[in-house]
């Protein structure tokens, strides 16, 4: 493990700018970053657009925020301290924040420490291109919390560094911060992983995120969704929800919360992609059940679908997979992929299959697309029973159907192309997630 050297800080006044080592980081980041000007050029097109430092007093409110738009980090905490209009000035502009990360118990804890122990792991990211994450690790230490980071050096073991805040919870605090950095990108970052026990919504700042692309959330009280959902965009690219309980309790989401606009609808804006996922590590990836009504999930929209499906009946999914016959001319599923249906009970495949004409994976199926059929046994395991249907609009279309013992698979896995001037299909597996 790295040494490590610490400070004790006040939890009041706790700050981005405490982490020197961040802010290093964040700048040489800013110079590698290809969509921005070289320093020189930053400084003559600040030094333009004002007429020079000297005229400071004299711009607009709105004049300054744009120069506050092209300081780093450090000259915007100096500014900060000039002056109460500064101040406000700084506060008033915010920086660019693409990803914030809360998790609970993440497994990076080991370069601190070789005992197990209770953390809150806090990551973010600026840019959306960048490799770069930054990661604090808050834990309990006594009445008191220590947050921990590394500090990285070239050619060198990391160094491990450390503060202490007096007299507060772990979690409490890494939530507080996590939300100051959203809060400092005026809550206008993309991408938000929240997977915490207890998060504090009555304490939270959070009121809106107006471009949220992306949500996952781990929960442990079904209530917390509807918070969520309240606080997020119509159309989003990714929402996941899943259960971070230890399986005790059974949760189940109510029918009324399947009905959010978010859940029912797919935003052209974003590659016409919406994924409503519900998982649970106690239940071999499926998680506790989503109330889905049959005409719930008929109504569904999304090209890719995953959830615990028991409460979807056997005639309600053979209703669905007719409508393939529809998909090519755009009166069903647009660019539909996949649909994972996790159902312990076992299916009736006389309903399901019922008015549909299957192609099984027999000797002449495995002798047409056997490359195929190995791709598919070792990405989605090879246990159950397997059809082929195909298309009424377009023969060279198909859909692949994998019964298991977890439930029911639908892939969208028969493609159409020309080759040497013919039509033909070409096999593969969509992967989107998992």
């Amino acid at each position: 493990m790295p040494d490590e050297s610490e400070t004790d800080v006040d939890s009041n006044t706790l700050q981005f700018d405490i982490f020197e080592d961040f802010l290093e980081e964040i700048e040489k980041e800013k110079l590698e970053n290809q969509h921005r000007k070289s320093p020189e050029q930053m400084f003559r097109s600040l030094t333009d657009f004002i007429g020079g430092f000297k005229n400071w007093h004299l711009l607009y409110d709105d004049c300054k925020m744009e120069v506050v738009k092209f300081l780093d980090y450090k000259s915007r905490c100096r500014l900060g301290i000039c002056s109460k209009s500064d101040h406000e000035i700084v506060n008033k502009t915010p920086i660019q924040v693409y990803s914030v990360q809360i998790i609970d118990n993440d497994s990076n804890h080991f370069f601190f420490s070789y005992d197990d122990f209770d953390t809150v792991t806090v990551r973010f990211q600026f840019y959306p291109k960048s490799t770069k994450e930054y990661e604090l690790v808050f834990s309990q230490l006594g009445e008191d919390t220590q947050i921990r980071w590394l500090k990285f050096h070239l050619k060198k073991y990391p160094e491990s560094r450390s503060l202490i805040l007096k007299s507060c919870n772990y979690q409490e605090e890494a939530v507080k911060f996590a939300e100051r950095i959203m809060k400092k990108g005026h809550f206008e970052l993309e991408k938000l992983s929240v997977s915490t026990k207890k998060y504090p919504i009555e304490n939270s700042c959070i009121k809106f995120l107006p471009r949220c692309k992306e949500l996952q959330i781990g929960i442990d009280d079904v209530e917390l969704i509807k918070w969520w959902l309240q606080r997020i965009p119509e159309r989003i690219k990714l929402l996941g929800v899943y259960f971070i309980d230890d399986g005790s309790v059974a949760l189940k989401i109510p029918s009324d919360y399947l009905d959010a606009p978010q859940v029912k609808l797919y935003a052209f804006d974003y590659e016409k992609k919406l994924i409503f996922q519900i998982t649970s590590s106690f239940r071999l990836g499926f998680g506790d059940p989503a109330t889905f009504s049959d005409e719930q999930f008929l109504n569904l929209k999304n090209k890719s679908i995953s959830f615990n499906a028991i409460t979807v009946s056997d005639d309600a999914i053979n209703q669905f997979i007719k409508t393939f016959q529809k998909w090519i001319n755009g009166n069903g599923i647009e660019d539909f992929r996949e649909a994972n249906l996790g159902s312990l009970e076992k299916r009736d495949e006389a309903t399901i299959l019922r008015g549909i004409d299957v192609r099984p994976w027999d000797e002449d199926f495995q002798r047409e697309a056997d490359a195929f059929i190995e791709d598919f046994k070792s990405v989605c395991g090879g246990g159950g029973r397997c059809y082929q249907i195909t298309s009424r609009v377009d023969p060279y279309e198909s859909l692949t159907l994998q019964f298991s013992d977890l439930g029911l698979y639908v892939y969208a896995s028969g493609k159409k192309i020309i080759h040497n001037g013919k039509p033909c299909t070409r096999y593969s597996i969509p992967l989107l997630f998992f």
